[in-house]
């Protein structure tokens, strides 16, 4: 098997400390957890931004201070953003300016979707083909975010009538509210669904977490990990950090045999593009050493 991309997803829009106290909110914890997690084994960091004083923002400033802080510190993880829209308070036209930034990566979720009792994440098709559209034009790899069939068919025709035009990541978010669920029927049909030879991942919601890591590794896909999805390191016990989810999916990934990608393995796998201004590869994740 192919080697196993850990992607960290270290804080998310919606949770807050009551999920978790240890979850990183100012920019500050958000720098210093991606880069415990790049350390620990990550290869992507799945980056939603947050201000100086730790409320969640779509503003691209924001975005390019956290990212140009752990460049920095010489790490060379994957930076995935999130196109999202920060609990329903940002606009399609304010997302999509976000790719002005011509990142390596963006999410792009591929359909609307029930949050809760009274929310609805909004998604129109016409704005995702745009959005799809852009990220073709700037050479950025999208993150396809895909919840149920219906968002599946709809990545499979963003693919067929050429919107996307270079390797995306296909990610199956399963057993969260709203989302179909983490079973064996609908792993299996969504697999089945990916287009030959492209890199997939799982991720799930709370317990469905370690559940979705350990299936993409038996199966040969990818994991995403991280306080955004799951504020638990047991039933029970709160993880003490993003990087204790991430030095866990090492172990299993030892366990079974698939070696960790380090963050050039990931754009070989994934067909990414280097950003301007990330180092070239990192060598020993502990100390930043370059080869």
């Amino acid at each position: 098997m192919d080697k196993v991309i850990i992607s960290a997803a270290i804080t998310g829009s919606s949770p807050n400390r009551d999920n978790n106290p240890n979850l990183p909110m100012t920019q500050d914890e958000v720098v210093d957890a991606a880069l415990s997690c790049w350390r620990a084994g990550a290869a992507i960091i799945h980056l939603h931004a947050r201000t100086a004083q730790g409320a969640p923002t779509i503003d691209a400033g924001c975005y390019q201070v956290i990212m140009e802080r752990v460049r920095a510190a010489g790490c060379d993880v994957v930076f995935s953003i999130s196109t999202g829209d920060v609990g329903g308070r940002v606009s399609l036209e304010d997302r999509m300016a976000l790719l002005d930034l011509e990142p390596e990566m963006a999410s792009l979720l591929c359909g609307s979707l029930n949050l809760g009792e009274k929310r609805v994440y909004v998604n129109p098709y016409e704005f995702i083909a745009r959005m799809a559209r852009r990220m073709s034009e700037i050479g950025c790899t999208t993150e396809l975010e895909i919840f149920d069939a219906g968002m599946l068919a709809s990545a499979r025709r963003l693919v067929d009538e050429g919107m996307i035009r270079r390797t995306a990541a296909w990610q199956f978010g399963l057993g969260s509210p709203g989302a179909a669920p983490a079973d064996v029927g609908t792993m299996a049909y969504c697999i089945s669904r990916v287009p030959s030879g492209a890199p997939w991942f799982l991720l799930g919601r709370d317990a469905n977490q370690i559940r979705m890591n350990l299936v993409a590794l038996a199966l040969g896909g990818h994991i995403r990990t991280g306080f955004e999805e799951n504020a638990y390191y047991l039933p029970g016990q709160l993880a003490a950090s993003n990087a204790q989810l991430v030095e866990r999916t090492v172990r299993l990934a030892a366990e079974v045999g698939r070696a960790v990608a380090s963050a050039d393995d990931a754009r070989r796998i994934l067909g990414t593009r280097r950003a301007p201004g990330s180092p070239r590869a990192a060598g020993a994740r502990g100390d930043n050493a370059w080869e």
